[in-house]
């Protein structure tokens, strides 16, 4: 009796279909928090994204915004931020147009946060349905 070992081939198999069900599923999550993306000029809706891993042996999926002021937004600022993190007392800047403006910060606003966590049930499926091929 002659025994072949095709493990490798099968974990490759499972590899590739395991990248394909993260990337159909971080698709559907970019699209679904670029749907609630706060928007004032576009840029936060423009800067979502997602990408694909590999991280110690482990296919991972990342969805993300790059825009440099997106944190801000999604924890808050000021007296409002996230775990108090914020500076109190508030602060003043002027704008473009020489407008003097105070403000105690702004409010967090989750948008990826919670929307990942509402589609959680829907991203298992995508990644269930796409292993199973």
């Amino acid at each position: 009796m002659k025994v072949i070992n095709n493990i490798d081939k099968v974990f490759k198999q499972i590899t590739g279909r395991a990248e394909i069900a993260l990337k159909t599923a971080a698709i559907h999550a970019e699209s679904a928090v670029t749907a609630v993306t706060p928007v004032d000029h576009g840029n936060l809706r423009r800067s979502n994204s997602h990408r694909i891993e590999k991280q110690d042996g482990q296919v991972v999926a990342k969805v993300g915004n790059s825009a440099e002021y997106a944190p801000f937004v999604h924890n808050g600022t000021g007296e409002f931020a996230k775990n108090g993190k914020g500076r109190s007392g508030g602060w003043s800047y002027k704008d473009e147009e020489g407008k003097w403006h105070h403000t105690m910060g702004n409010k967090p606003q989750p948008f990826i946060q919670k929307t990942l966590r509402r589609e959680s049930a829907n991203i298992q499926t995508i990644i269930a349905k796409n292993m199973k091929g």
